[in-house]
């Protein structure tokens, strides 16, 4: 992992840092956003999260990627619960035409979207997979491209749409095996469902 974010605390600087490291990528909020036991809410087109981490030099690598977040609601249309800052939209997972959508540095695809972890992850340089929890969704293949961008939460500057639903955790890091996915989801789901 390079950044973990469980959204504890119930206010905005408490759910801004990174557990994973608290000195490195802490979130900055900008915009009305709802901070409660449950997570983080969306709100308007203005509100998002910005984690500090940049997609071309903070860690990932063409065939080593991947981010998630737990969604405990589906995303209205045309909303990302997770994006990279930028026009081209090259990492996100939300939905478009009332279907899953994902991309992970350009490459992605669709599919049915639920609630619980979804997980997005290159497995290599030119072929990406969606996850929610550990079940397969869709993948694509595609060389990868990592912008210098960061990625953020809930939305972001340059997409006039944002998540209004409640993401009960968040994280950046490199890609999983099957088995770290099969653990992770694991132990996530039984975070999300004490603190609920």
């Amino acid at each position: 992992f390079f950044a973990i974010y469980p959204f504890l605390g119930s206010t905005s600087s408490s759910c801004s840092y990174n557990a994973k490291d608290t000195a490195t990528f802490q979130i900055s909020w900008t915009g009305s956003l709802t901070f409660n036991s449950t997570g983080v809410v969306g709100h308007a087109s203005t509100s998002y999260g910005n984690t500090g981490f940049n997609m071309n030099s903070s860690g990932w690598t063409n065939s080593s990627a991947s981010f998630g977040c737990y969604s405990r609601a589906t995303p209205t249309n045309n909303t990302y619960n997770m994006l990279d800052n930028s026009t081209l939209n090259d990492a996100y997972i939300g939905t478009e035409s009332s279907a899953a959508s994902y991309a992970i540095m350009t490459q992605g695809g669709g599919g049915s979207f639920g609630t619980r972890l979804m997980i997005a992850q290159a497995e290599s340089s030119s072929f990406s997979v969606l996850y929610r929890d550990n079940s397969y969704i869709s993948d694509s293949s595609g060389a990868h491209v990592r912008n210098s961008v960061n990625m953020n939460l809930m939305g972001s500057s340059t997409v006039g749409s944002s998540a209004t639903n409640n993401i009960g955790m968040a994280f950046i890091g490199q890609t999983f095996t099957s088995g770290e996915i099969t653990n992770f989801t694991t132990n996530v789901n039984t975070l999300m469902t004490s603190l609920s």
